[in-house]
């Protein structure tokens, strides 16, 4: 997964994410400070994920590709 290998990239710091990926845990409102491996990365998106409603992940989905 894309977000997780660019956030290893940035030694798991979000400061230091690329601008697309800064933006979409901006727009999602992820807490990545715990997040010091991939494990754990996965662990947490997978967590995320299956959290959302119906609605939220149609936002988050329109959100993120600018419909919205």
């Amino acid at each position: 997964m894309a977000g997780v290998h660019d956030t290893a990239q940035s030694g798991w710091n979000s400061d230091d994410l690329p601008d697309y990926e800064a933006q979409l845990v901006r727009t999602l409102s992820l807490d990545l400070r715990e997040i010091v491996e991939s494990y754990t990365a996965l662990y947490a998106m997978s967590d995320f994920i299956t959290g959302m409603t119906d609605r939220y992940a149609l936002e988050a989905a329109r959100m993120v590709s600018g419909i919205a």
